[in-house]
C-alpha cells in the first residue's frame, strides 16, 4: 500500500524560536518554494480530474477503480485473480490520466504493483502512483511514458498470475488475548474447480454510504441539537498538545464531536485534533502547531483549522495552497488578545482558544458565507449483530510513553480513557475522559523531509485517504472492517459484505495507528 498523502521534496529549515516562529519572514516563502514542488491546490485539482475519468472506465472493464492520496489509485479486479482484462484496465486508465492534464504538465507513471489488503472482503489490487512536474516537452515525452506503461503491465501480468490462476482467500485479522499482538492469520486456499467463471457484474462507483441524517441530528455525534444552524457551519478543527505536560492541562475535549489522535514529530509523540460543530466550547487547549495530517483531515470534512502556527512549509501550504480557512495564531493574532488567549508562560500549555473566537475570525475574514455540507456517519442505539466478539479493554502502543488504554465501563456504557498509565482528565470538568466509540484506524505513515522544530525533528505524513483496516469498539464489542475516505468525504466504516457499521450516538475518538502497530483487546 502506498505511503501517505503526497510527499513534497523539501530543503532544510532555519532555526526556530521555542514557539516555532521562524526568523525568516513568511512573505518570502512562496518565492523561495515556487521551484521545489507542485502546489497542493494543483495536486488536488488534478486528483479531481482523475476521479472524473473513473466513469469512462467503469462501464467497460471488470474492475473497480478507487482513489487514494492525491494521485494514487487502486484497480481491483472483480474476480479474485488477476486477468488480462484488469491489466488492460491499468493501461487504459493510465493513458487516460496522461491525456487529461494541462499541456504544461507532464504526468508520468512511476510505480505499479499488485498485492493483497488485510481484510476478508478485499481482493487483489494493482496500485498506481502518479506525480507531476512542469515541462515544456510534455508532448514529446508522452509516448515514452505510454510505452513504459505497456511494458510494465506485461511484467505485472507475468508476476501476478493469469486468469487461469486459482483464487487465494485474503488473510484476515482476528483479536487475540491481551498481551499478544493482533496478527494476520491466513485463511485456507480455495481449490480450483471446473465451474465456469461468472460474467462481470455491474460496478458500483462508490461503496455504500450512510443514510442521510435528519436536519437536526449532528453528523458526527448522531445526537439531536436544539440549534440547527450549528450544523450548517463548517466544523472547527483545533490542534491540541498531547505530550505529558500538555496532557495535564487539557480543556474542552468533552465538548468535541470527534477527536483524532495521531503520531507526529519523528514517531516520538502523539498530537490531538478535536472537531467542534454541534456544541460550542468556551475554552480549548493547550493549542499547538499544525502538522501534515491536519491538511488531509480538515479537507475531507470541509472544515476550518485553528492552530498556534507550524513549520514554515506547513504554514505556507495552509495559507496559500489548501482550499479551507486556516487561523494561525502567529500570523492572525500574534498578541494573543484578539482570537487566542494566553495563560501562564509555558509554551506547551499557555495558548487557549474558543469556538466562538474561531467563528468570529471567519466573519471578520468574510469566510463564513458558505453553507456547509458533508456526509455524516451512521448511528444506531442498537449495536449491529455482526460484531467480532467482546472488547472490554483496548490497548494502543503509541510511542514515547504515550500508550493509550480504553476500559469499558458497564455502568456508563462508555469507554474510559487512560494515557501514559494515568487517567486522562479534562480540566474543564475535572472528570476522566470517556467516549461512546473508539475507532482504531490503520493507515500508512511516512517520515518526511519536513523539519518541524529547531531540533531538526522530521515531520510524519499519514495517508488518511483511500482505504485500510479499522476496529470499532462500542458497547463492549468490537467490529472489524475497511474504512474508505477521500478529499471530499470523511471515512465510511464498512463491515462484512460492505455493510455500514453504525456508531453509538455520542462522541467518538479516532486513534490513527500504523499497519504494523500491535493493538490488543479482550
Amino acid at each position: 500500500m502506498g505511503g501517505g498523502g503526497q510527499h513534497l521534496e523539501r530543503t532544510a529549515q532555519p532555526e526556530r524560536l521555542p514557539n516555532h516562529k521562524s526568523e525568516r519572514p513568511v512573505g518570502r516563502q512562496k518565492e523561495q518554494r515556487g521551484q521545489q514542488h507542485p502546489p497542493l491546490g494543483q495536486k488536488m485539482q488534478a486528483r479531481r480530474k482523475s476521479r472524473q475519468n473513473l466513469d469512462k472506465i467503469s462501464g467497460n472493464i471488470p474492475c473497480t477503480v478507487s482513489g487514494s492520496a492525491i494521485l494514487h489509485f487502486r484497480i481491483v479486479p472483480q474476480r479474485d485473480e488477476f486477468s488480462i482484462d484488469s491489466v488492460w484496465a491499468v493501461v487504459y486508465f493510465c493513458v487516460a490520466q496522461l491525456l487529461c492534464f494541462d499541456s504544461r504538465a507532464t504526468v508520468y507513471f512511476y510505480s505499479i504493483n499488485c498485492g493483497f489488503s488485510m481484510t476478508a472482503s478485499s481482493r487483489p489490487y494493482y496500485s498506481i502512483d502518479f506525480s507531476t512536474q512542469t515541462s515544456a516537452r510534455a508532448t514529446a515525452r508522452l509516448s515514452f511514458f505510454v510505452l513504459l506503461l505497456l511494458l510494465s503491465s506485461v511484467f505485472l501480468l507475468a508476476g501476478c498470475g493469469s486468469e487461469e490462476s486459482a483464487a487465494t482467500a485474503t488473510p484476515t485479522k482476528t483479536p487475540l488475548p491481551a498481551g499478544e499482538p493482533v496478527i494476520a492469520t491466513p485463511a485456507p486456499v480455495a481449490q480450483a474447480t471446473d465451474t465456469a467463471v461468472p460474467s462481470p457484474i455491474a460496478i458500483a462507483e462508490t461503496p455504500p454510504t450512510a443514510t442521510p441524517l435528519p436536519a437536526n441530528v449532528a453528523p458526527y455525534t448522531g445526537k439531536e441539537v436544539a440549534d440547527v444552524s450549528l450544523l450548517q457551519q463548517k466544523p472547527i478543527f483545533i490542534c491540541i498538545n498531547n505530550d505529558a505536560i500538555g496532557r495535564s492541562a487539557h480543556f474542552g475535549l468533552n465538548k468535541a464531536d470527534l477527536v483524532y489522535e495521531y503520531i507526529v514529530d519523528g514517531f516520538t509523540v502523539t498530537r490531538i485534533t478535536a472537531l467542534y460543530q454541534s456544541q460550542t466550547a468556551a475554552r480549548v487547549g493547550p493549542v499547538r502547531s499544525a502538522r501534515m495530517p491536519n491538511i488531509w483531515m480538515t479537507q475531507m470534512y470541509d472544515g476550518v483549522l485553528a492552530c498556534s502556527g507550524g513549520s514554515d512549509e506547513i504554514r505556507y501550504l495552509l495559507k496559500n495552497e489548501v482550499g479551507f480557512p486556516y487561523l494561525d495564531m502567529d500570523i492572525d493574532d500574534p498578541s494573543n488578545t484578539v482570537y487566542f488567549s494566553s495563560v501562564g508562560s509555558d509554551y506547551r500549555t499557555r495558548v487557549q482558544l474558543s469556538t466562538d473566537a474561531v467563528r468570529r475570525w471567519l466573519q471578520d475574514m468574510g469566510k463564513d458565507t458558505q453553507v456547509w455540507s458533508r456526509p455524516g456517519f451512521s448511528y444506531s442505539e442498537t449495536p449491529a449483530t455482526f460484531d467480532a466478539g467482546p472488547a472490554n479493554t483496548v490497548q494502543i502502543p503509541y510511542p514515547g510513553g504515550n500508550s493509550v488504554e480504553w476500559r469499558f465501563d458497564t455502568q456508563r456504557n462508555q469507554y474510559v480513557r487512560f494515557q501514559g498509565g494515568q487517567p486522562h482528565i479534562d480540566n474543564e470538568t475535572g472528570a476522566q475522559i470517556v467516549s461512546d466509540n473508539v475507532i482504531i484506524l490503520f493507515a500508512s505513515h511516512e517520515l518526511t523531509n519536513m523539519v518541524e522544530d529547531s531540533l531538526g525533528t522530521k515531520g510524519v505524513d499519514v495517508d488518511l485517504y483511500g482505504f485500510g483496516d479499522f476496529r470499532i469498539f462500542r458497547n463492549g464489542r468490537v467490529y472489524e472492517g475497511t474504512w474508505r475516505a477521500n478529499d471530499e468525504s470523511p471515512p465510511r466504516w464498512l463491515g462484512p459484505g460492505e455493510q455500514i457499521v453504525p456508531l453509538k450516538p455520542g462522541q467518538s475518538w479516532i486513534q490513527v495507528v500504523r499497519p504494523t502497530d500491535t493493538i490488543t483487546y479482550q
